[in-house]
């Protein structure tokens, strides 16, 4: 396929994927689980994949601060509900932080298993893996 028949199909893709943040961001704000919102959420899921190790502050904020410019403040409230410590400019989970983020998948669930019904888990699986690359590849380009 020559690439500029890739244009629109990049386009689309991108496009739909700010529309589903929009929405799955629309539904953590109305449910608020563990009185957790979208930020709160994402700051929990982010340093659920450091396997305990943490990561630094200034990191999670760049990496929510386009889409949530309270990305900060969000790292300070949750650490005020005692889900997040900070030690030596790192963020770390605590146990009651790890229980919540549980709880609350559990309690998101039910609003975002229908919108998988019908797509195997592989398909899932590979989709992850190809948004996960597109996502390191743009968060590596320069600024233009």
């Amino acid at each position: 396929m020559d690439r500029q028949d890739w244009h629109p199909l990049i386009v689309d893709f991108l496009t739909e994927i700010s529309i589903v943040g929009t929405l799955v961001g629309g539904k953590i704000d109305r449910i608020q689980p563990e009185g957790l919102d979208e930020v709160g959420i994402s700051i929990l899921s982010i340093l659920a994949k450091t396997d305990g190790v943490g990561i630094a502050r200034e990191t999670i904020v760049w990496m929510l601060e386009r889409a949530m410019p309270n990305a900060d403040d969000a790292v300070s409230l949750i650490m005020a509900q005692g889900y997040i410590v900070e030690q030596n400019g790192v963020v770390l989970r605590t146990d009651a932080g790890r229980m919540a983020f549980e709880r609350a998948i559990a309690a998101l669930l039910p609003a975002f298993e229908p919108a998988f019904q019908g797509i195997d888990r592989e398909t899932i699986a590979h989709s992850t893996t190809a948004l996960r690359e597109i996502r390191r590849t743009l968060d590596n380009l320069p600024d233009q």
